[in-house]
């Protein structure tokens, strides 16, 4: 069967069973177009009388052909009635003959009807034909701050009655009093999807987590912030929409220090982490790139927007309050779009394979593993488990990662690294080395490395 649609000028074909027949054209057939001319055509893959003979049987098959070039088709999804007003933003989407592509995802408060509105662009004219969907709201926490509080845990702070579970929708709009959840004691916070209203605010205090199931949805003037150390999960891979504002704490910080960053918050500038301060020399580490030793591997200068899942260092600010002989807190923020999914970062080495004793032209000994090491970094808003990183990756890395202390100040009296030669330098002694290499995962909570939010880690 064959379908033509005469305003898309899509094409259907549709085959209910297809033999072989030996005596016919040597059980050869096509599925395809071609133009009234017969000098081009498209064939369905699989399906030309130059693949090997096929056969069509059970539930059947199915092909489309769909023009190239501009759509003649536009769906809009209004909230309500079909009107100008109440057209939703960033919901018009180009279509040809396949309305089911176009979706859009929205958490109302309250049961709401929404209608898509289909518009033909043809040469006599628009032919426009809309059809209504019913979103029937089950399970909604909305926050009414009701109580004069903040907390997220009084029940009666929420619409119905009762602390969000993770099967909830919550919702944090305007409310009148001022009073926003913060998240601030035992247990800690759940929901399935998380949306903060414009105006409005949430709160994670430090060492505090939420549990988000799926999306995490915050309006352009809502306020979603972490503070440090504490925890943004997120169980489904899903893509989140609107900034979240990470803060991280680096204590007992001087001039000279280096801090290892990661960002938790996507396309952020590294430049921008500690304002109104400036960092000193920021650097990323470079495997492959020669270094001043004879070998490769080095620091190599960085700015601009960090990369999910790398690692970078930068030397912290040169003005008061930091100098070199008192300890201060350096405090960072990070303001985007959090991370989520499964982020991939290529594993680096460099080209020495010698196993042999041999130095590099400082004197300093190398070895064919100096060249093999990578900075890394939690790409997430949230802690992670150093071994099940390790038990994850255990046939590609050494079983263990470092974590940089900034304990010692540089000295002259500190041997030279194996990449290149300095006047002062760090010690390799404020490296806390984690290691795991076990069979199966995960040691007790108590046992385990968990890698903060924002932070970065050497391995190789």
């Amino acid at each position: 069967m064959i379908v033509l649609y005469e305003n898309t000028n899509v094409i259907d074909v549709f085959i209910k069973e297809k033999n072989v027949c030996s005596t016919w054209n040597d059980g050869n057939a096509i599925v395809g177009i071609q133009n009234g001319a017969g000098t081009a055509a498209v064939v369905a893959p699989g399906r030309n009388g130059l693949d090997a003979n096929w056969t069509v049987g059970g539930t059947g098959e199915g092909w489309r052909f769909t023009p190239t070039g501009s759509s003649l088709t536009t769906v809009q999804w209004y909230q309500g009635s079909v009107a100008p007003a109440n057209l939703l933003s960033g919901a018009t989407t180009n279509v040809v003959g396949n309305i089911a592509t176009s979706t859009i995802s929205v958490c109302p408060t309250v049961s709401t009807t929404y209608h898509a509105q289909v518009t033909y662009s043809l040469c006599t004219g628009a032919l426009q034909y809309s059809d209504a969907a019913v979103v029937t709201v089950n399970g909604n926490k909305i926050w009414n701050g009701s109580q004069n509080t903040t907390a997220w845990n009084n029940a009666a702070n929420w619409t119905p009655n009762g602390v969000p579970t993770s099967s909830d929708c919550v919702i944090i709009p305007q409310v009148g009093n001022g009073f926003y959840p913060v998240v601030s004691v035992a247990p800690n916070a759940v929901g399935y999807n998380l949306n903060v209203y414009n105006n409005a605010s949430l709160t994670v205090n430090s060492n505090q987590n939420i549990t988000i199931t799926d999306r995490v949805t915050v309006q352009t003037n809502g306020l979603f912030t972490l503070n440090n150390s504490a925890s943004l999960i997120q169980i489904n891979n899903i893509l989140n929409s609107g900034n979240i504002i990470y803060k991280r704490e680096s204590p007992n910080i001087r001039t000279l220090d280096y801090v290892y960053w990661s960002s938790p918050v996507a396309n952020f500038n590294i430049n921008n982490i500690v304002i109104p301060y400036a960092f000193g020399p920021i650097y990323h580490w470079n495997t492959t790139l020669a270094n001043a030793n004879g070998g490769q591997g080095t620091w190599q200068s960085f700015s601009g927007n960090m990369t999910a899942g790398k690692g970078y260092i930068a030397r912290s600010p040169g003005t008061a309050p930091f100098n070199n002989s008192t300890f201060n807190v350096l405090s960072g923020s990070f303001t985007g779009v959090p991370n989520n999914g499964n982020i991939t970062i290529a594993i680096e080495r460099g080209n020495d394979q010698n196993t042999a004793v041999h130095y590099g032209t400082n004197g300093v000994q190398v070895t064919n593993l100096s060249d093999n090491w990578n900075l890394l970094g939690n790409p997430y808003p949230s802690a992670i488990r150093g071994s099940q990183f390790l038990f994850d990756n255990n046939t590609k890395i050494e079983g263990n990662i470092r974590l940089w202390t900034h304990g010692t100040l540089p000295s002259n009296l500190i041997s030279n690294p194996f990449y290149s030669s300095f006047v002062y330098n760090y010690t390799a002694g404020d490296y806390f080395t984690y290691n795991f290499t076990g069979t199966s995962c995960c040691p007790a909570a108590s046992a385990d490395l968990f890698i903060g939010a924002g932070q970065g880690f050497l391995y190789r």
